[in-house]
């Protein structure tokens, strides 16, 4: 009992760290945001539900004919107008809950007869790259499984047992809804996060992430010194920085971030990219270009503002791409899947040329 207790409550964890990266992804690929899926990690909670019969049943998961198919569904804004009953025959016909979803669709789609359903492995993975990140697990969430379904067999957890859980509920921000899992799932995504190469976009946002407080750093210690005396900034301190990065880095394992994005310089470009990003979108409005947002924006930017603003030369987008270009190396060095490199250089806009062909380096 107790190991289900820990295994379920590392589940709540987990989910509750991938819900920012589903945000994100939902809203990028899919344009359309779960804006209202949240996580309390303080009140991440499991609470008892009663099993499904059919829940080693295989779908994907169309149960019965689909009379959407092929039509506009109703947004969120229409399907609220609709009664409840009204939204249960929807969610049943389409057998997955919508895109643009929210905390009712969840509630309702409980009710239906295909919530918690196994998925067919064939059918989820075909023509992707094998990641557990946040677009797979929303995936997953719209059929009522906490996790994507297994792409092959591991004997390394067989021992555990694969029957759905009791326990899959979260207690949650709105009212409670379930997720179903098995212990031997929990196993394998585990194993399999520790083992395989971590998504492009996580790397990226974590190298960013710690870039930005690097620099921030340089920067009280260049232009506010009193400031950075009283935080015990000193020339020391950027070093340490990537000191402590790189233990943080390798305490993940042999997969965790890469140690070729840890550097001055990779953290300097990672600076430049998100920055231009948000200079491009903010000049995006047009003329509705947002002068107070420029501001804050550049109150921020910790290098020469042509960066930001000016296109990029040839000889910047290969200064900026040189770690990219030694980790996909030192990927293929140790014969990692080259589906996975594909996914980084499609991700990164690289070519193999670029990368691979010495002529070009």
């Amino acid at each position: 009992m107790k190991k289900t207790i820990i295994a379920v409550t590392f589940v709540a964890m987990f989910l509750a760290i991938l819900v920012i990266a589903m945000k994100r992804a939902h809203k990028e690929h899919n344009g359309k945001a779960m804006t209202q899926l949240s996580f309390s990690l303080d009140h991440a909670n499991m609470t008892s539900v009663a099993h499904r019969e059919d829940s080693k049943q295989t779908s994907n998961a169309e149960i019965g004919p689909n009379k959407w198919e092929g039509h506009r569904i109703p947004n969120r804004e229409e399907r609220l107008g609709m009664s409840r009953k009204e939204r249960l025959a929807l969610l049943e016909s389409l057998g997955h809950l919508p895109d643009d979803r929210d905390w009712s669709d969840f509630e309702i789609g409980e009710e239906t007869s295909w919530w918690g359903r196994r998925l067919d492995p064939k059918l989820f993975w075909k023509d992707k790259v094998i990641w557990l990140d946040g677009t797979a697990v929303g995936e997953a969430w719209s059929y009522g499984r906490a996790y994507p379904p297994m792409p092959y067999e591991d004997p390394s957890v067989q021992d555990r047992s694969d029957e759905d859980l009791p326990c899959s509920g979260f207690e949650l921000e709105s009212p409670n809804y379930n997720l179903a899992l098995s212990a031997r799932e929990i196993a394998f995504w585990d194993k399999f996060g520790k083992t395989h190469p971590l998504p492009p976009r996580k790397i990226i946002d974590w190298q960013t992430e710690r870039a930005n407080r690097l620099l921030d750093d340089i920067n009280v210690l260049t232009n506010r010194p009193e400031h950075a005396a009283r935080l015990g900034l000193t020339e020391a301190s950027s070093e340490r920085t990537l000191e402590s990065d790189r233990y943080h880095a390798s305490f993940m394992g042999s997969t965790g971030y890469p140690a070729e994005c840890i550097s001055a310089e990779a953290y300097r470009w990672a600076h430049i990219m998100q920055k231009r990003k948000e200079y491009e979108e903010i000049q995006a409005k047009g003329k509705n270009v947002d002068s107070l947002g420029l501001t804050n924006l550049f109150r921020r930017v910790y290098v020469d503002r042509k960066y930001i603003t000016e296109p990029l030369s040839a000889e910047d987008l290969h200064a900026a791409n040189a770690w990219k270009r030694e980790y996909l190396r030192r990927l293929r060095r140790e014969n990692t899947d080259e589906s996975y490199i594909n996914a980084y250089m499609k991700e990164w806009g690289l070519s193999s040329n670029e990368v691979f062909d010495v002529s070009h380096n």
